[in-house]
């Protein structure tokens, strides 16, 4: 039983530590014409930064008005992005596009 409970422990931590690794994988985006409004929010185009180096670069030429593209693999570092709109975003955090074609974070 100590055996079975030290497995299932392990493997708790090591899916754990792969969550932000999935969780990176997944970017929401929308087309205008599938807009969604949350909380008195238009989102014209979402996606979930990661908080990787590889991912601030695929924001930053989403900004420049390129297609967002996800990153097929990521670096595992932090790091935060800066918003042309001065906000900046951390791990996790929703960056939207809105009606007007700005960039924000979603809070």
């Amino acid at each position: 039983m100590k055996k079975l409970v030290m497995v299932a422990a392990s493997a708790a931590v090591c899916l754990a530590a792969a969550t932000p690794v999935l969780a990176t994988a997944v970017a929401e985006k929308n087309a205008p014409a599938d807009k969604k409004v949350i909380s008195g929010v238009t989102m014209w185009e979402r996606h979930t930064f990661s908080g990787s180096s590889t991912a601030v670069s695929a924001f930053q030429k989403w900004f420049a008005g390129e297609e967002f593209v996800q990153p097929e693999i990521e670096t595992m570092d932090l790091t935060a992005l800066a918003l042309p709109c001065g906000e900046i975003a951390y791990a996790g955090d929703i960056v939207y596009k809105d009606n007007n074609g700005e960039f924000h974070v979603y809070k």
